[in-house]
């Protein structure tokens, strides 16, 4: 037992916050970062100082344990900085200045060797190709290798493998930390800690209790969950797998969600609340901070820990008897089905797809065998001609990125090790090799089962020795109990050892084949009785192999002797699962039975016997229409459609293949999304198919209502305001769960809203607005509802929008008001104002919005005093090289390196899921298409005199009022510049997905296209400190928009203003140039 380990079952340990967050806040040079700036690993050469003063106001705050600065400290990352090969020395210094903290604090505190993910993964593809990786298993080992090599040599106490988004990258990071170990003959504790999403699913869709099944070893003493999001929502996740493992426990949360300027404002108290569940129910060993977290975070967590017990360590393993895939699946006291035909030599179809390198389409075959009750696949691929290894490489890549197959766990079956060993490097789960023998010794077998030990995977055996396979029981027993001591003898669990007696052929009308099945079922009597808690498989198919043709027969052979083996404890069967039992008299079951005992050889006998196939027998790989339209519509394909709705329209009515196929897989698309199964990307996706069904549909439909619905939704994006990315995913999402959807679009005057609503009868009205004025003009629709008399719910949504201006505003003019705040939250009101529940549910959110309201009101002053903050002087004076307005227009293509995707990811909610990376290559593709279009942003610009009378600013014969945020660095005599910047592509506009992509994509560029602007100015005009954008906190008043266009004549880069100050394309952005050198956001 390591000494950490003894601590912590004494107590909770603490451990430290956020490295990046403190660092931030130093203000580094260029010249502190040697160049790198943005590498903190090199702060460890260039400013060992700052790095010692971290870890040692850390260790003062309450810290146990400290983890050093190397958490990008890989050759993969350091690349970026041409570092590469400086990842030893840095992480080697690391651990010596956090153990020179540690020193001089005089203090017991452990220091754990950070090792993060690095920026590459083994389980997302790169491009268009579905197997094709940034980097192999064995590269991304040889990464981790170096950087755990420095962090040992420094002196660390332990390694910390953390924030794991890639379950497969964590297996490589796992293996390379114990092979470092094991090359230094050291022994340190592993702590795993992964970032999930509210689920409790890695960005790769594996589970929390996946990883810990696949990952879980003698080495590793923790594991936890880091990042993702504060601790109120990690909490739940902490309580969830804290009876599943046998390890200690660890959480190091964010300080909250960042806001929109990108800062964690969640304070220390807040943190510590939160956390008080996981005190209280005794859940948890060690506790720090992640992202935005500080000392005061970490004191707070000290403060909260002391003196309380911590978790105990459960007794009894709950996932011991699990297999996985990217979920669980427990095996314990159940018969499982593994899928035999994806076997290269048992389907052709199979066959047929992967010699074609058609993965996609042999994953087909793989998908049934699911649907048929498969909990394990049986992927074989040997064969003499193809290459096995790469074809089981790449196959698994590409089932490991299917959201339904990946779920199931997989049995690696092949007779050439190296295949076996190749198809554990590319399985993130827990899976089963199948299978070793003592066919070539005791040393082969060892080694062979000790790789597959360090891959964590369950070993089949298989009962063939030296001398030959275990024919009678006799042999089959000698042969198993001999590896299963051998397997002991390397501390091979129980659970983990699954037997294969060999299933041998019946009826081939010789003597010595007679009793095969009787010598199988006594084997399974051994096993069962002395090797307790060990698994026994065997492949059905071989029992009747002598039958083959005579389906029906082979079917009844197999059901019988099912029935005889499964009580005696046969528990893995490698079969077909969509053969069915055939139907047959007690007589023929006896009959049988006789012959697989071996009381019978009469073959003629069995060959007359009147077996009736049963109904469901159907073609195995047979897919009707239905199912290919609802596969389309559930995985967002892209197939046309066309033939198949054709084929549908022979069997059924225009109308009846919208309401009861179509609208039925939507309504289980939005059941996975509201379960965290899907993501937005794939909604829309499916929303697109779904659009393309219905245009070919709509001249078959006769005129009558289309669909029924679980209710009628009313959207309107407010008069004065044009942004509607938001409203339309709402609406993507409503439509996807049942709802009937009123799109009135943007800039919709009151009175429509009203009229529309009546004429309509509709149950529920959403306004959004992404604009401050928006908020008085959403107060007037309130106001004319009321006036009108009407009793329909109004939903408050959109970015400018809050549960306190609703309360403060809009409630008092209409009393069915209510705020939402996303997709998520407004089908969760909808279907509760729609249920029985409505009155209660009505009165209960009233009641919260005027709570908060009154507490605003009591806390805050009302005199309306005029707030002028003290003025900032410039350090130097600057004067711009030119005056005067300017414009200009660059290709898109410039900004290439500027790009920030996250803007999009956030928006579309896919932010650390599964389908970030591919939204970001969708993301990629509009891009490239956008250059290849030339398509061009513009931007109007340039710096001008100024006065300033306290907040009020006279600039080209205008006189305007700005925020004392921004009024203290203009000086009464100073220069400010405005600028524009607008870039619009409609090249997407018909496809409803990759237009709302486009769309995000613009936003994005203008983002980038408003950096870009800003150094050049800074290179052309005069350096420029602070770029403060209309509409934001820091200048909420949108009116400020005219004074920008009218100043630098903003519309001739395309963009316009409403009424109500909105900018139209949305991806246009407006703001003011400040040259004050302590200027500050």
């Amino acid at each position: 037992m390591f000494e950490i380990e003894k601590d912590l079952k004494e107590r909770i340990l603490v451990l430290d916050g956020a490295m990046g967050t403190v660092l931030q806040k130093y203000e580094l040079s260029a010249e502190d970062f040697n160049g790198a700036k943005g590498c903190y690993e090199i702060l460890n050469e260039s400013r060992p100082d700052i790095i010692f003063e971290v870890h040692k106001k850390y260790i003062e705050a309450g810290a146990d344990i400290i983890e050093t600065n190397s958490f990008n400290c890989n050759a993969i990352s350091l690349k970026d900085y041409h570092l590469e090969d400086k990842v030893y020395d840095l992480a080697k210094k690391s651990a010596e200045i956090a153990r020179d903290a540690v020193k001089e604090s005089g203090k017991k505190v452990y220091i754990f060797g950070s090792v993060g993910p690095t920026n590459k993964s083994l389980s997302f593809p790169v491009g268009d190709i579905p197997f094709k990786r940034a980097v192999s298993f064995d590269e991304m080992k040889e990464v981790i290798k170096v950087q755990v090599a420095g962090l040992i040599d420094g002196g660390v106490d332990g390694i910390l493998l953390e924030t794991i988004f890639d379950g497969l990258t964590a297996k490589a990071a796992l293996l390379a930390t114990e092979e470092v170990f094991e090359e230094k003959n050291v022994k340190l504790p592993i702590s795993i800690s992964a970032t999930v999403n509210k689920q409790g699913k890695l960005l790769t869709g594996q589970s929390m209790e996946s990883l810990i099944v696949a990952l879980d070893r003698d080495s590793v003493t923790s594991f936890g969950f880091n990042c993702s999001f504060g601790a109120k929502d990690l909490v739940p996740l902490v309580l969830k797998i804290k009876e599943l493992t046998t390890k200690f426990v660890t959480l190091h949360a964010n300080a909250g969600l960042p806001n929109q300027n990108g800062d964690y404002v969640e304070t220390a108290q807040k943190m510590k609340n939160d956390l008080l569940p996981l005190i209280e129910n005794q859940a948890i060993n060690i506790l720090g901070g992640c992202c935005g977290t500080s000392y005061d975070h970490i004191k707070a967590i000290a403060e909260l820990v002391k003196g309380q017990k911590p978790r105990v360590l459960p007794e009894k393993n709950l996932l011991e008897t699990c297999l996985s895939g990217n979920e669980i699946y427990n095996f314990k006291d159940k018969f499982t089905c593994v899928g035999e035909r994806n076997n290269i030599s048992g389907s052709k179809l199979f066959r047929t797809m992967i010699e074609e390198h058609n993965y996609l389409k042999a994953l087909d075959v793989a998908r049934q065998q699911i649907d048929a009750g498969a909990k394990v696949l049986d992927i074989n691929v040997d064969d003499a001609i193809l290459d096995s290894v790469e074809e089981m490489k790449n196959f698994l890549r590409v089932l490991q990125n299917d959201s339904f197959i990946a779920k199931v766990p997989i049995m690696i079956d092949s007779s050439d090790f190296a295949v076996i060993e190749e198809g554990l490097k590319n399985t993130a789960g827990k899976a089963i090799v199948n299978s070793i023998s003592l066919k070539e010794g005791e040393e082969k077998f060892l080694r062979k089962a000790k790789i597959i030990r360090k891959y964590g995977a369950s070993i089949i055996v298989m009962a063939f020795d030296e001398n030959g396979q275990g024919v009678s029981a006799e042999r089959k027993i000698e042969i198993c109990q001999r590896a299963y001591n051998l397997l002991k003898s390397i501390g091979v669990k129980n659970s983990d050892i699954v037997f294969d007696p060999n299933i041998l052929s019946v009826g081939t009308g010789q003597e010595a084949d007679r009793y095969h099945a009787r010598e199988f079922l006594k084997t399974i009597d051994y096993i069962h009785k002395n090797l307790k808690g060990c698994g026994i498989v065997g492949g059905l198919s071989n029992l009747s192999f002598a039958f083959r043709g005579n389906n029906i027969l082979r079917a009844a052979f197999h059901h019988i002797f099912l029935e005889e083996a499964i009580p005696r404890g046969f528990n893995f069967a490698i079969l077909n699962p969509k053969e069915k039992a055939p139907q047959w008299t007690d007589e023929e079951r006896e009959k049988i039975k006789s012959f697989i005992f071996g009381d019978s050889t009469n073959i003629e006998d069995l060959l007359s016997l009147n077996l009736v196939k049963r109904k469901e027998d159907a073609q195995i790989f047979a897919e009707t229409p239905e199912d290919r339209i609802r596969k389309a519509l559930i995985q967002g394909g892209s197939e046309s459609l066309q033939e198949v709705i054709e084929e549908l329209l022979k069997k059924y009515k225009a109308l009846e293949i919208l309401e009861n196929i179509l609208m039925s897989a939507m309504q289980e698309i939005g059941r996975l999304f509201e379960q965290g199964e899907l993501y937005l990307p794939q909604l829309i996706r499916s929303a697109s198919v779904m659009n393309n069904c219905v245009n070919i549909l709509t001249p078959y439909l006769e005129k009558v209502d289309r669909t029924s619905s679980k209710g009628k939704i009313l959207m309107a994006t407010v008069d004065g305001d044009v942004h509607d990315i938001g409203k339309n995913i709402v609406k993507t999402v409503l439509e996807c769960n049942g709802y009937e959807v009123i799109d009135l679009g943007v800039m919709v005057p009151r009175e429509k809203i009203v009229e529309v609503a009546k004429n309509n009868n509709v149950d529920i009205v959403t306004l959004s607005g992404l604009i401050s004025p928006s908020l008085k003009e959403m107060e007037r629709v309130a106001d004319s509802f009321q006036k009108v008399g009407m009793q329909i719910p109004i939903l408050i949504a959109g970015a400018a929008t809050s549960k306190l201006h609703t309360g403060l505003k809009v409630l008092p003019n209409y009393d069915y008001s209510l705020h939402v705040t996303d997709a998520m939250d407004t089908i969760t009101v909808v279907s509760q104002l729609l249920s029985t529940k409505r009155k209660d549910f009505l009165e209960a959110k009233q009641n919260q919005l005027r709570k908060i309201a009154k507490r605003y009101i009591e806390n805050n002053d009302q005199t309306g005093e005029k707030k002028v903050l003290p003025e900032v002087k410039k350090t130097v004076s600057y004067i711009p090289k030119v005056l005067g307005k300017q414009f200009l227009s660059l290709p898109v293509e410039i900004l290439k390196d500027d790009l920030k995707w996250d803007i999009a990811f956030y928006a579309l909610r896919v932010k650390n899921t599964s389908e970030e990376e591919k939204t970001l290559n969708d993301l990629k593709k509009i891009y490239e298409k956008l250059i290849k279009e030339k398509v061009e942003f513009r931007a109007a610009y340039g710096y001008f005199r100024c006065k300033k009378t306290e907040t009020f600013l006279e600039m080209e014969g205008m006189t305007f009022e700005v925020s004392p945020n921004i009024a203290q660095y203009i000086e009464k005599e100073d220069y400010l510049g405005a600028f524009v910047v607008s870039v619009k592509s409609e090249i997407f506009k018909d496809d409803k997905y990759l237009g709302l992509l486009e769309t995000l994509l613009c936003n994005v560029i203008a983002e980038a296209a408003s950096e870009y602007m800003e150094r050049r100015v800074s290179e052309d005009i005069v350096p420029t400190f602070l770029r403060p954008a209309v509409g934001y906190p820091i200048l909420p008043d949108h009116s400020l928009k005219k004074v920008v266009f009218d100043l630098i004549d903003g519309e001739k880069t395309g963009a316009k203003l409403s009424p109500a100050f909105a900018m139209s394309p949305l991806s246009s952005v407006c703001g003011f140039y400040l040259c004050n050198d302590n200027a500050k956001y």
